[in-house]
């Protein structure tokens, strides 16, 4: 071997070694290859340098070479080749172990990322069984979930003008009445989107797991829904608020408190959809303070026992009294709770519930009237009853369902058919004195038959026919307002004796965040007696008609 090739094998050793060396004793900071591709390529270059200039030392030393010299060159250049031959060995070695270590390391940092990713998605999933959405907090046992959704209605009228965004049976314009005379108009409307927050937190095996929940929308208090003073202010409301913990079933039971939807009601048991934000005629929808105890006896049986809130709903000739409200007789007063309860029966095909109510007090109080002589108070109880079903049929693609309620002064429970009438009185009337003052609870049964249909897995129809009866006493014909009435204006528009309500829809959920639906709505309802309208005229009652086109996108 030449000199020239044994100080380019050293010199290529030396600084291969140098270079792996650090992959060697610390992997993690080794250099790439491309890194060491470039240093030998450098080192080429250099080494090509010194061949030059060892080709002229070369030739000097062949026109004069000293005899020491020459006797001492094939000794170093047999030396040199050993060193360079061991160098070189040591290189290919250490290039070896450099490429094993950059090999390890990349697997070990891939190993690395899918462990730590690995770790962030068990941080923050959810306990199994949670609503999707849910996720948990990391560091802790707390899930928790944002839920929701915006909502557009698109209503058009074709009878009457009705600016509230729902039909309500109890209160559609009646025939000869100004927004009948008027025609139907149409309105867009958002206030029905709705915003929750829910969490879970376990505590220990008696009770079990504590959940929260709170629940609001934008249908408070303005009706009026697109005049530019609403449209973009529409008050927010309280739909639910409550708590509950325990084990409702393979436990002591479960607690509830804080305001949730009645135990006597009935629609939120059934499947079906409706386009409109109604409470529909005959059925039980509305959410109040309460404190509920439940306990599950297996195979999907389970009872529920609470105290609700109180909200004595009387309706005498000058108008409806409630407890925040002189109604012209008096206060609808309560110092006893409502009491509610439900038997579940919940199994694959579907559901059978019977429900009950007891309101002890339903009180008209005028104890607080400036004169002694029209001070008085009379007080009667309601009760009332139902009864749900809803089965499952052809694989599911078909649900039926009806349910039924009924009983005295049962009132606002029926909140779309029978709200304001819990109880009536005579207090007022032409020559009803104190003494023969009476409260009377109104006697009120209704209910609904319905059904869905899925045609394919993303479109399905809902139908759905109800009606409801209500059983007054003979004097509420002689409310202010009735034909032959002495006053011309009261509550003889609102004493209705039935009620019936129909609607149809198409729902198209194109994936499963979004509904767009059409529903087509008819609602009637009959007087007790006629009504005068003014101008020697008078009505019996009232229909609407209403299409309604409906985006949903939840959250």
């Amino acid at each position: 071997m030449s000199l020239g090739g044994l100080i380019r094998a050293t010199l290529l050793a030396s600084t291969v070694l140098a270079s792996v060396a650090p992959l060697s004793v610390a992997p993690a900071r080794a250099q790439s290859l491309e890194e060491m591709k470039a240093q030998i390529q450098a080192l080429q270059r250099r080494i090509e340098q010194l061949e030059a200039q060892q080709k002229r030392a070369a030739r000097v030393q062949r026109q004069a070479p000293p005899p020491a010299v020459a006797r001492a060159a094939p000794a170093a250049s047999a030396a040199q080749v050993a060193a360079a031959q061991r160098a070189a060995e040591q290189a290919q070695q250490a290039a070896a172990e450099a490429q094993r270590s950059v090999a390890q390391a990349k697997q070990e940092a891939a190993q690395a990322k899918e462990t730590a990713a690995a770790e962030v998605k068990a941080a923050y999933a959810p306990p199994p069984g949670k609503p999707s959405g849910t996720f948990r907090i990391p560091g802790t046992e707390v899930a928790v979930r944002l839920y929701g959704f915006a909502k557009v209605n698109g209503i058009w009228d074709t009878t009457t003008q009705n600016r509230s965004d729902t039909l309500s049976a109890q209160s559609i314009p009646l025939f000869g009445t100004a927004n009948q005379r008027t025609g139907g108009d149409m309105q867009l409307s958002a206030r029905r989107s709705r915003l929750g927050f829910e969490t879970w937190t376990p505590i220990n095996d008696t009770f079990g797991e504590f959940h929260s929940l709170v629940e609001m929308d934008f249908a408070g208090q303005n009706t009026d829904l697109t005049t530019q003073a609403t449209s973009s202010s529409y008050t927010p409301r309280l739909r639910k608020a409550y708590v509950d913990f325990g084990h409702a079933t393979g436990g002591w039971g479960s607690v509830l408190f804080g305001q949730d939807t009645t135990l006597f009601g009935d629609q939120a048991l059934l499947p079906i959809q409706w386009m409109s934000d109604w409470d529909f005629v005959g059925l039980s929808n509305n959410r109040q303070g309460q404190f509920r105890y439940t306990y599950g006896f297996g195979e999907g049986l389970s009872a529920a026992f609470a105290i609700e809130s109180p909200y004595s709903d009387i309706t005498t000739s000058s108008g409806t009294s409630y407890p925040d409200s002189n109604g012209g007789a008096g206060f609808g007063f309560s110092n006893t709770p409502d009491f509610t309860g439900r038997v579940q029966w919940k199994q694959g095909w579907g559901l059978l519930a019977l429900r009950g109510v007891v309101r002890p007090q339903i009180e008209l109080n005028n104890q607080s009237a400036a004169s002694a002589s029209a001070r008085f108070s009379q007080s009667v109880a309601g009760y009332g009853l139902g009864v749900t079903a809803v089965g499952s049929l052809l694989d599911g693609s078909l649900v039926l369902m009806a349910s039924a309620n009924g009983g005295n002064g049962i009132g606002r429970y029926l909140d779309n058919t029978a709200a304001g009438f819990g109880a009536v009185s005579n207090a007022g009337l032409p020559g009803v004195s104190i003494a023969n003052t009476s409260l009377d609870a109104v006697t009120s049964y209704g209910g609904m038959v319905g059904l869905q249909y899925f045609f394919t897995p993303t479109l399905r129809t809902n139908m759905a026919l109800g009606g409801a009866r209500l059983i007054m006493p003979s004097y509420t014909r002689n409310f202010g307002g009735c034909v032959g009435a002495v006053s011309a204006t009261g509550s003889c528009s609102g004493t209705n004796k039935s009620e019936w309500a129909g609607s149809i829809n198409l729902v198209w959920s194109p994936f499963k965040a979004v509904d767009i639906g059409l529903e087509y709505q008819h609602v009637e309802r009959v007087l007790q007696g006629s009504f005068a309208t003014g101008g020697g005229n008078a009505t019996t009652g009232g229909i609407a008609n209403r299409i309604q086109l409906t985006g949903i996108g939840r959250f």
